[in-house]
């Protein structure tokens, strides 16, 4: 949407944060180029740091983009008011990759969610969040994709003194990282299989 590109390529999300626990209070993007959006106050930085070390949830979920990942698709369950961003998103990357933030207030039904996807070629830049409500995406060109690595590998192996019936396996997002994974558990190159 008329974003100019640099000679790293076009603007694309790198980092995406989520604030919130009984709704989402505020959505963060950072861009690659130091840029940040963001809808709501800031939560976690204003509160008093937690005596107890050990909380599996603060209510801050973050997500981080590598060069080639970009989002593609946006849900967002609403929560009509305008102090906070909603009562739940979700949003998924060209990898699969996935951030749910599902606030106690959400109703968890589809009938009460809304699916942005973006155009082929495509990534999503931003999200026209108004009172509570998602109104729609902001796209820009997607960075360019190496398709062998969005493919899924997976590599068998035996482990050292196992019965031939002892398969183990690991998958990969990645060819490199399976193959590299694959000559340190001691086979080579033909022990790395594309899904």
């Amino acid at each position: 949407a008329g974003q100019e590109e640099s000679p790293e390529g076009p603007l694309r999300v790198t980092i995406v944060k989520v604030e919130g626990k009984a709704t989402i209070q505020r959505i963060e993007l950072t861009y690659s180029d130091g840029s940040i959006w963001a809808m709501g106050p800031p939560v976690a930085k204003g509160k008093k740091v937690s005596k107890v070390k050990n909380r599996k949830d603060d209510g801050v979920k973050v997500m981080v983009l590598s060069e080639d990942e970009y989002i593609t698709e946006v849900t967002h369950e609403p929560l009509l008011q305008w102090w906070w961003v909603g009562a739940a998103v979700h949003l998924r990357t060209n990898k699969g990759r996935c951030l749910e933030a599902c606030g106690t207030w959400s109703s968890g039904l589809e009938e009460n969610v809304e699916t942005f996807k973006a155009s082929p070629g495509c990534a999503v830049l931003g999200l026209r969040l108004h009172n509570g409500r998602c109104h729609g995406i902001v796209e820009g060109p997607a960075p360019p994709v190496d398709e062998l690595e969005l493919k899924m590998w997976a590599v068998y192996w035996l482990a050292e003194g196992c019965a031939n019936d002892d398969v183990q396996s690991r998958t990969f997002v990645g060819r490199e990282s399976a193959f590299a994974f694959a000559q340190r558990v001691g086979g080579g190159q033909e022990m790395a299989w594309q899904c």
